[in-house]
C-alpha cells in the first residue's frame, strides 16, 4: 500500500519504467489479497496525487531563484510534471483578484510567479486534477497522463458514483494502512476506526487484512480528543458535525513533503507559498495553519507566533513541536526569558520527545535551514545557548544539567 501511494505521487519522469512495473505489481497484489485497490487510489489518494501533478507542474515556478541566479537543484523526489499539464495550466488559470492584491508589494517577476504558484494550488487547476484523478483510466492515472478534454472530466466528476461515506472509508482505509501514527490520519479517519472498534463499521477488505494492524481504542479516543475544538469534546465521535464533509482540494501531508524539500534547499518563500495558499483555501485547519507559522518563523518571528498559536487553538496535535517552534520563535525576538520558561514547560512535559523538523537555531534568519532532530533536546540545547547568551550563571547550570539528563554535551 505504501509502495502504490509512494509511487502515484510522484511524477514518472526519469523514472520509468520501474516505477511503473512497481505500481502495477503493488495494485495486482493488493487486488489478489481482497483490497478494493480502484477505491483506495480514486478516493483514498484523491487528493495526495492531485496535490502531488499540482506541484510538479508549477515545479519551475518555484524552483526559481528571485534573484534571477541558476534554479535549485534537488536531491529529493521532486520531479516536473510530463508534458502537457503546464499547458492545461494556462488554459484554464484565471486570475483572482485577491491573490493578486496579496502578491502586490512583490518584485514584478516573483509576483507573477507567486501569482501563477497560488492560483495554481487553490484556483480550478486543482479541482481539475482532482476530478482527473476520479475518472481517469487506469493507465492514465498510472502515467500522469493528462486529459485531453478538461470539461469532459469536470463533466463526469460531477457525478456523484460513490456515496460519501464509502468515500470516506478508503481513506480511512488509506490511511489506516500507510500512516504509522493516529496524529497524521485525518480526522474523519479517526472517527471511522472508533466506529469500527466499536463495531458499528464494517470495513470493505477482509478481516485478516485489516487485522494485520491492531490499534487500542484508548489510542484513538487520545488522539480524537487532541483534533476535535473544545466546543465539540461532549459528543460522540460518530455525531460530530461533517463527519464526511468533503477534506480540502490539497493533501497537507504531500504539500509538506515538498515543503521540507525546499526547506532543506534553503527555499522558504517557496515552502511558505505552498502553505500560504493552503491557509486560504482552509484557514480552520490546524495542519496548515501550523505549518504557515513554521516557515515565515525566520523571517517573521511575531507573525509566525501568531500563526502556531492559531494552531493550537485550531487543535493542533503536535503540542511538542508547538513548544519547541515557540521557543524559537521567541528567541529570535529576544524574549530570552519567555524562551527559557517555555523550554522548561517542554522539558517537564511526559511522553514527549518525538523527531521533527525544526530550525537551526545556530544560524541567522537570513540564512536559516531544518534540522530533523528529537524536539525534547532541541529545546535543551537550544535553551543552554539562550541561557549562556543572556549570561544568567544559574540558568546557564540548570540548562547544562538538563542536558546531561538527556546525554546530551553541554558543550553542543
Amino acid at each position: 500500500m505504501t509502495v502504490l501511494r509512494d509511487e502515484l505521487s510522484h511524477s514518472p519522469v526519469d523514472a520509468e519504467p520501474e516505477r511503473t512495473i512497481r505500481i502495477r505489481s503493488s495494485w495486482e497484489e493488493l487486488e489478489r489479497r481482497g483490497h478494493p485497490v480502484d477505491g483506495y487510489v480514486r478516493w483514498g489518494l484523491e487528493r495526495f496525487i492531485a496535490t502531488s501533478i499540482v506541484i510538479a507542474t508549477i515545479l519551475p515556478d518555484l524552483e526559481a531563484a528571485p534573484d534571477g541566479s541558476e534554479p535549485v537543484a534537488f536531491s529529493g523526489n521532486l520531479r516536473e510534471a510530463p508534458p502537457g499539464w503546464t499547458d492545461l495550466l494556462d488554459w484554464v488559470h484565471t486570475s483572482d483578484p485577491t491573490i493578486d492584491k496579496a502578491c502586490a508589494s512583490l518584485p514584478d517577476d516573483e509576483r507573477v510567479k507567486m501569482v501563477r504558484v497560488i492560483g495554481a494550488l487553490i484556483g480550478p487547476f486543482a479541482e481539475l486534477t482532482n476530478s482527473w484523478v476520479k475518472t481517469a483510466n487506469r493507465e492514465d492515472l498510472i502515467a500522469w497522463r493528462p486529459p485531453s478534454n478538461p470539461e469532459e472530466v469536470r463533466a463526469l466528476a460531477s457525478i456523484d458514483t460513490v456515496p460519501k461515506d464509502k468515500q470516506a472509508t478508503y481513506r480511512w482505509l488509506m490511511d489506516r494502512f500507510t500512516l504509522t501514527y493516529l496524529t497524521d490520519w485525518a480526522k474523519e479517519s479517526l472517527y471511522l476506526e472508533w466506529r469500527y472498534l466499536h463495531a458499528e463499521l464494517l470495513a470493505p477488505c477482509p478481516s485478516k487484512e485489516i487485522g494485520q494492524r491492531r490499534i487500542a481504542e484508548p489510542d484513538v479516543s487520545k488522539a480524537i480528543a487532541s483534533r476535535v475544538a473544545p466546543a465539540q469534546r461532549d459528543q460522540q465521535p460518530g455525531e460530530v458535525e461533517g463527519e464526511f464533509r468533503q477534506a480540502p482540494g490539497l493533501s497537507i501531508g504531500q504539500l509538506t513533503v515538498a515543503a521540507i524539500e525546499f526547506l532543506e534547499a534553503g527555499r522558504r518563500a517557496a515552502a511558505a507559498a505552498l502553505f500560504e495558499a493552503a491557509r486560504r483555501e482552509n484557514p480552520n485547519d490546524p495542519d496548515v495553519r501550523n505549518n504557515y507559522g513554521f516557515c515565515i518563523l525566520p523571517e517573521d518571528p511575531e507573525a509566525g507566533l501568531q500563526e502556531i498559536h492559531a494552531a493550537g487553538e485550531l487543535g493542533y496535535a503536535g503540542m511538542d513541536i508547538t513548544l519547541a517552534n515557540r521557543v524559537y520563535g521567541l528567541f529570535r525576538l529576544g524574549r530570552f526569558a519567555s524562551a527559557l520558561e517555555v523550554a522548561g514547560r517542554l522539558f517537564r512535559e511526559e511522553d514527549v520527545g518525538q523527531q521533527a523538523y525544526l530550525w537551526d537555531w545556530r544560524k541567522g534568519p537570513d540564512n536559516a535551514t531544518v534540522i530533523n532532530v528529537n524536539t525534547r533536546q532541541y529545546a535543551v540545547q537550544l535553551a543552554l545557548d539562550i541561557a549562556r547568551e543572556a549570561g544568567d550563571i544559574s540558568q546557564i547550570s540548570l540548562w547544562a544539567s538538563r542536558a546531561e539528563s538527556l546525554g546530551l554535551a553541554p558543550e553542543a
